[in-house]
């Protein structure tokens, strides 16, 4: 019975090395079809290992930066929502949601997560800065003054941001 168990362990193990090994593997040939520029195969390897595997966040990231670089924002949007409801807590991709939408000539609907983002995510100096830094990038600047000032209230520090 413990020969039993300990095969069975042992070709679990080595399947999972193998998977791994295999998503290396396919990770590596997409990098080289984007940088020969053959997006379309890369984007396809992309989402099946995503598919696989949806907390591949190297996957996640460079299919993003393919369909920013193609103003492929509807397929961004779907992406970056897919990557939220299985990463609720990244934040960085929330704000990012929020880009995509702007470039997208959807600003109200930007403007709207950010501002749920103000309301419910600013809980330190860090999210206050990446959200400062979305709004300058987009040219907000009441938004970056008011977050500004109640950043120096909450903090209790006058140069917040100065």
């Amino acid at each position: 019975m413990r020969f039993f168990y300990l095969i069975l362990i042992i070709g679990v193990l080595f399947g999972q090395d193998q998977i791994f090994e295999e998503r290396n593997l396919s990770f590596s040939k997409a990098m080289a079809m984007e940088k020969n520029n053959d997006l379309e195969n890369a984007i396809q390897i992309y989402k099946n290992i995503l598919e696989d595997d949806p907390f591949n966040q190297p996957s996640y990231f460079q299919l993003k930066n393919i369909y920013n670089k193609k103003s492929d924002y509807e397929s961004a949007i779907k992406l970056i929502n897919n990557w939220l409801k299985n990463n609720p807590h990244d934040l960085q991709s929330e704000l990012a949601l929020g880009e995509i939408y702007f470039q997208n000539q959807q600003k109200e609907t930007a403007l709207k997560i950010w501002g749920e983002f103000e309301k419910n995510k600013l809980s330190n100096k860090t999210t206050y800065r990446l959200l400062f830094h979305i709004y300058a990038r987009f040219g907000q600047v009441s938004k970056m003054e008011s977050l500004v000032m109640e950043g120096r209230v909450r903090f209790k520090e006058p140069h917040f941001f100065a």
